[in-house]
């Protein structure tokens, strides 16, 4: 079972690290279709969550109240730690589509977690499964006024085809508006269990969880405001600032019950939770090029670069910093903790080069319950480093655009 788990998830990430199918790579982002909804679904984009693949991670405990077996993580270092985060759309979101489809989406959403430790039988313990539907809505931008214009000069907005009109949904008119926001709902229906059907608690003087195989299951929707800002202060040079992205999100979770298969597992009444408000604020850095803001012509050549309509810049990188949180509410009566860890954080740094497809580099930080299914009565503080990866890598919006004179 081991040696299939492992073989399944490094396939699943080889096929995201060596796909060719990246809309971006093919340049339906950046060539094919220039028009603010492209933008919206690029920065919502950049929003998801992170699928990482940690390496070596250390997980350190707090106050255990049984320590950790072999086959448990006694070792307190894993071989590799992995989330990943799939996303399938099925419906909306199509470039030349009506206003409002091209501002939704509906996708199947899978969240596969593993965790492999380094204890002697190097252990795969039970792994998240979370399985259900994302569907994200645009509600507002400050470019869909029906009476915004694109142009600098007012004087060419007293004429009404210069409004919205085929400015909106053609060429690259959004690119002049220097502070480009938008706000949208997001909603996840999932269901998140661990495959597992043993007792889900072992008992000595204290009760504790079962790690190796206890049963875990849970359902779950949650419904999240976000607000994106796009800093575009001009489109002839990149910088850390120019072309960043800032996200602000709150949101709620309710846990319960469906019935039949979806079920609520009775051992975790007042223990894991039913209400949580969740968030994440995010910032990422516009691309730069070794420390420097990006220009059209970086090199001696500057003709050449002009008559390629190309960034003569190497080593194109982004910075992304993010802190996603939850907090716990309601009646924890039953948690075999004195300290509740109703607030649990996640903090994560990304490099990514732009000349990579599908992989960037990243670091992690966690401190709260464990975030693998039954371990959810452990506190403990992770730290890894390793890469992400996405089929769909964020782009700057514009990058890769011949500047307007």
């Amino acid at each position: 079972m081991k040696k299939y788990a492992i073989i399944l998830v490094l396939s699943i990430f080889g096929v995201r690290l060596n796909s060719q199918t990246n809309l971006n790579n093919l340049g339906l982002y950046s060539e094919e279709d220039n028009t603010v909804y492209t933008v919206m679904r690029e920065l919502v984009r950049g929003n998801q969550t992170l699928s990482t693949l940690g390496l070596l991670p250390y997980y350190g405990g707090v106050d255990r109240p049984i320590e950790l077996e072999d086959g448990e993580g006694k070792s307190k270092f894993a071989i590799l730690d992995a989330n990943i985060d799939l996303v399938f759309p099925v419906w909306g979101g199509r470039p030349q589509a009506r206003h409002r489809i091209q501002k939704s989406l509906l996708s199947i959403h899978y969240n596969p977690g593993l965790r492999m430790y380094l204890d002697d039988s190097s252990p795969i313990v039970p792994t998240n499964q979370k399985i259900g539907f994302q569907a994200y809505y645009i509600f507002n931008d400050n470019t869909s006024n029906p009476n915004w214009c694109p142009y600098v000069s007012n004087e060419n907005c007293d004429f009404p085809e210069n409004r919205r009109g085929p400015n909106y949904f053609d060429n690259r008119a959004w690119s002049f508006n220097q502070d480009f926001r938008m706000h949208y709902l997001i909603a996840n229906a999932m269901h998140y269990s661990n495959g597992q059907a043993g007792f889900p608690q072992i008992y000595s003087n204290i009760v504790r969880n079962n790690y190796k195989n206890g049963n875990f299951s849970t359902n779950y929707i949650n419904v999240s405001y976000v607000f994106t800002r796009y800093n575009f202060i001009n489109n002839t040079a990149f910088s850390a600032n120019n072309h960043s992205v800032l996200s602000v999100s709150v949101g709620y979770q309710r846990d319960g019950e469906v019935g039949g298969p979806l079920a609520y597992d009775v051992s975790q009444h007042l223990r894991y939770g039913y209400n949580r408000v969740i968030g994440f604020i995010q910032w990422r850095t516009g691309p730069i090029s070794r420390g420097q803001p990006i220009r059209w012509s970086v090199y001696d050549d500057d003709e050449e670069c002009e008559t390629k309509k190309v960034f003569c810049a190497p080593r194109v990188v982004s910075h992304l910093f993010r802190l996603e949180f939850e907090t716990i509410l309601g009646n924890l009566s039953r948690y075999n903790h004195d300290y509740k860890s109703r607030f649990n954080a996640h903090l994560f740094y990304e490099y990514s080069p732009y000349r990579w497809r599908t992989a960037s580099f990243m670091a992690h930080l966690y401190f709260g319950r464990d975030y693998l299914n039954i371990r959810y009565d452990d506190i403990m503080f992770t730290a890894m480093v390793g890469l992400t990866l996405d089929l769909n890598k964020y782009r700057d919006p514009s990058f890769g655009f011949y500047p307007i004179p």
